[in-house]
């Protein structure tokens, strides 16, 4: 008989005269084989094979002496449908109803595999019946997901089944792995899975971030206990996506209680404990000092590079700029924290700091200095594939070339996002959502908006489950599509609404400048005003000018007036940035659209068009093409004809 505790298994003659053979099994085998008498279904890895499968019969080698009955099934690399065949064959023996059932329907598709799992639940037997599969992780391969699941899940109470696998996750196959013991609720075989491994697993359309939450809310805790990597990589992979999660900070609390206070354990959890005060550098900092000190020269093995930088934020400054007036001083922390925390974590957020400084400087008009701030960030990112600081130099890049009036840098930085798009270096498919946003915004500074990806145009992905950067920059986007549709009156309500909970100083001022455009054009310069002065306070403290320059016209200088009375030291940059960036505007933004010109509108026509589409007053439009206001009405009159439209707001849509 079997003996738990000597781990050796005496088999007498009668039952293969074996002699005494030793076994070698986990402390999970021995912890399985107290509980079998009391599971419907018991998964058992065995990393030693049929020595273990032995081990586990042995247990159950007095069951005909209590009136039960123990079936073995050999599961075998072979086709998937010889290998169910067999399996009903054994089911049969089991259950003649339930074997015959399924030999009938045959190897479950599309349209059976519902009857094949009913089948399966329905399983009969008189007596205490063990169903030992040997080499399950055969079937895990071959069989579809839900049938094993069916299984597994049997509601007869006299049925047992015992599932004999080798070691999973090591196959290849751990995204498979890890669907099929979620299924199951195993977390003890979750959790002992490669940790390494577990944060980019993705089967279908889930990722380990939908298995992590179900692990922080329904997993026992003492199986938490045993396996503190792995849920440090469960607290990680929920931080990833959802920085409200309480999840998150609970799992933390629990760990910091558990672990000890010294060694790699603390070191990683006191790194990960960063996040819990993110994206306050100033708490930040401090911490990454502390964990430096305790990783004593090794690194980490929860946060690695390919995870989503900032949690998918490509600007900087949106995620990091808190403090009015403080950006220089963020800056000097941030690039001191990455000094630290890209060397423990292998390059995680390489890029970021000079990217931060690349978009304070060409928000200050330093086009030149950010242009090769850029350049540093993009490189630095390669290097350790930051996805996501990339597009974020890539972004800034395109902005730059406009001022330029660089039509070739501007397709190029196209390209490099469409290039992104065709690669999957980084964790998870919100990556996709953020490189949709990213290009969204390069096509909206030439108002090519025909070319927008169509979730950007609605207001659905409010309520998806996508990061928070993400849906605050896609928000920024589809303001900017009501701006050329000409539905302003829809652009400020939208904007009200949107949630302020995860703003920064950054996200205010930018929210507010737009909440101010959209006032500006239904006419209503009072709350223009008010909104634009507001945005002026959170960031002409910093110098940030580049905005009020690039949007002077649709705000019909209402930025002109706040600066030269309020700022005066800042008119020259401003009033030179402004000259720069609408010569390289419509410089370029004609280049880009040449080809695309409605046939029926004359050269002039589509000019003045254009200048009516970007918000400016007609006589603004005449003093800039030093033309009388009445010829300015005329080409509007003959553009509308023309076009089919019957006012100004409709001009935008219909130039596409």
């Amino acid at each position: 008989m079997y003996d738990i505790n000597r781990g050796t298994a005496t088999v007498t003659e009668s039952a293969g005269a074996f002699g005494v053979i030793p076994f070698y099994y986990s402390e999970r085998l021995r912890k399985k084989f107290e509980i079998l008498a009391m599971s419907k279904a018991a998964i058992i890895e065995a990393p030693f094979g049929g020595r273990d499968a032995i081990a586990v019969c042995s247990c159950l080698e007095d069951a005909d002496a209590h009136g039960e009955a123990v079936y073995r099934f050999t599961a075998q690399d072979e086709a998937p449908d010889a290998l169910y065949r067999r399996l009903c064959r054994k089911i049969e023996k089991i259950d003649s109803l339930a074997g015959k059932c399924l030999q009938e329907i045959d190897f479950p598709n599309a349209l059976t595999i519902g009857g094949v799992c009913d089948a399966l639940r329905s399983i009969r037997c008189e007596r205490k019946t063990w169903l030992v599969i040997d080499n399950f992780h055969f079937l895990l391969h071959a069989m579809p997901i839900q049938v094993l699941a069916a299984l597994l899940s049997h509601n007869r109470g006299n049925f047992r089944i015992v599932a004999i696998t080798q070691m999973l996750g090591n196959d290849g196959k751990l995204a498979e792995d890890l669907e099929f013991y979620a299924q199951m609720s195993d977390y003890e075989m979750i959790l002992s899975l490669d940790p390494l491994e577990l944060t980019s697993a993705k089967f279908g359309d889930k990722t380990f971030h939908d298995i992590a939450i179900l692990i922080s809310q329904d997993c026992p805790p003492d199986i938490r206990q045993r396996h503190p990597l792995s849920m440090l990589h469960v607290a990680w992979a929920i931080r990833l996506n959802d920085d409200g999660s309480p999840s998150f900070k609970a799992i933390m609390a629990e760990l910091d209680e558990s672990l000890p206070k010294n060694g790699k354990l603390r070191a990683e959890w006191l790194l990960l404990s960063a996040y819990l005060h993110f994206p306050n550098l100033e708490k930040m900092l401090p911490i990454v000092r502390a964990a430096e000190a305790m990783f004593e020269g090794g690194g980490s093995q929860v946060i690695l590079p390919q995870a989503p930088w900032a949690f998918y934020e490509h600007l900087q400054l949106n995620a990091f700029h808190l403090g009015v007036g403080e950006a220089d001083r963020e800056a000097d922390m941030l690039e001191e924290f990455l000094s630290i925390y890209t060397v423990l974590t292998d390059g995680h957020g390489s890029g970021a700091d000079a990217l931060y400084r690349a978009e304070l400087a060409f928000l200050r008009c330093e086009a030149a200095k950010a242009e090769v701030l850029a350049y540093k960030a993009a490189f630095l990112a390669e290097g350790k594939n930051q996805k996501i600081v990339q597009l974020g130099a890539t972004r800034l890049l395109s902005s730059i070339a406009i001022i330029k009036a660089d039509a070739e840098g501007w397709k190029h930085a196209l390209s490099e996002i469409e290039r992104a798009a065709n690669e999957s270096v980084q964790v998870g498919s919100a990556l996709n959502y953020a490189i949709d946003v990213v290009r969204g915004a390069l096509l909206s500074d030439i108002r090519d908006f025909a070319n927008l990806a169509d979730w950007l145009k609605n207001t659905e992905f409010l309520s998806w489950k996508l990061p928070a950067p993400i849906k605050k920059n896609a928000a920024a986007v589809h303001v900017l599509y009501l701006m050329n549709q000409g539905d302003f009156a829809r652009l400020v309500g939208f904007c009200q609404a949107i949630p302020k909970e995860n703003f920064t100083v950054f996200s205010e001022y930018f929210q507010s400048f737009l909440m101010a455009v959209g006032f500006s054009a239904i006419g209503d310069r009072t709350q223009a005003a008010k909104y634009l002065e507001f945005s002026v306070k959170k960031a002409l403290p910093d110098g940030m000018l580049h905005y009020f320059a690039g949007f002077s016209r649709p705000l019909h200088g209402l930025p002109d007036e706040i600066i030269e009375k309020g700022y005066p030291e800042l008119l020259p940059k401003f009033n030179e940035h402004k000259g720069k960036y609408h010569a390289g505007w419509k410089s370029l933004h004609n280049t880009l659209t040449a080809s695309e010109r409605p046939s029926l509108l004359t050269e002039r026509e589509l000019e003045i068009a254009k200048l009516a589409a970007d918000g400016m007053r007609n006589h603004e439009i005449a003093d800039m093409l030093f033309v009388s206001e009445n010829t300015v009405r005329a080409h509007l009159r003959s553009v509308y004809q023309k076009l089919d439209i019957d006012r100004r707001a409709k001009l935008a849509k219909a130039l596409e």
